[in-house]
């Protein structure tokens, strides 16, 4: 897998938490904000979203020692890394398809030694370091983790074995995505242990709902309906 490390040596632990995200290229990234925010605010949306995901993430691994990969598609592993910084280990997203994506990326992970292994991606900024070892906790192997997303799809998914069935058969980017993925865990006799429900910022929609953590609020300006600014300079 293509890959960069400034800092880290190949994994030797155990637990393997993967950051899935986009380099923020406008027009290309949350492109159903666009017509509220515009394509250049829409890609500083999406690098907040990653900043702040990646802050957590680093947080729960100071208190829950983990291998953290950074699993991005567009751009290169240089850009990338001077978003980011160079304290993180990259890797390429390999697939045609986010299943393929998914699939791939946790394939790697158990191949390389993991025993437990969590994905989660950067729309969701309510996701918390307490929310991430509540998932690794309940990893067994026969059990998969979900963290239900309130559009039908989900924020975190994680499991103690490699199952790549668990990322086949699925209509991504609709509704239906947390619901086949159960049936798909029914059929493979997995455990599912589901983590409190979650609402991921696709929308203008979300972003009238929702309560935008402090870090985001100096990077955009927009009229919200009814009263104000959503985001205020």
């Amino acid at each position: 897998m293509p890959s960069h490390q400034s800092s880290l040596s190949t994994s030797i632990l155990a637990d393997r938490l993967i950051v899935f995200t986009k380099f923020p290229e406008p027009g290309q990234v949350k492109t159903r904000l666009i017509p509220a925010l515009g394509a250049l605010r829409a890609a500083q949306f999406q690098t907040a979203l990653t900043q702040h995901t990646l802050s957590v993430a680093k947080q729960f691994c100071i208190d829950y020692p983990c291998d953290l990969e950074v699993c991005f598609t567009g751009g290169s592993v240089a850009s990338i890394c001077r978003l980011y910084g160079n304290e993180f280990r990259y890797t390429l997203q390999v697939g045609n398809n986010l299943g393929e994506r998914l699939m791939h990326a946790v394939s790697a992970a158990f191949a390389e030694g993991g025993k437990r292994v969590v994905v989660i991606g950067t729309d969701c900024p309510e996701i918390s370091p307490s929310l991430l070892a509540t998932a690794f906790r309940a990893l067994l192997p026969q059990t998969i983790v979900l963290g239900p997303a309130t559009d039908g799809g989900y924020y975190l998914i994680g499991t103690g074995v490699n199952r790549p069935e668990l990322f086949q058969g699925i209509d991504w980017s609709t509704e239906k995505v947390l619901r086949q993925t159960l049936e798909i865990a029914r059929h493979s006799r997995c455990v599912v242990h589901q983590l409190i429900p979650l609402t991921d910022v696709d929308t203008p929609e979300d972003l009238w709902a929702y309560t935008v953590p402090l870090e985001y609020s100096s990077a955009f300006c927009l009229n919200r309906p009814g009263n104000g600014t959503y985001f205020s300079e």
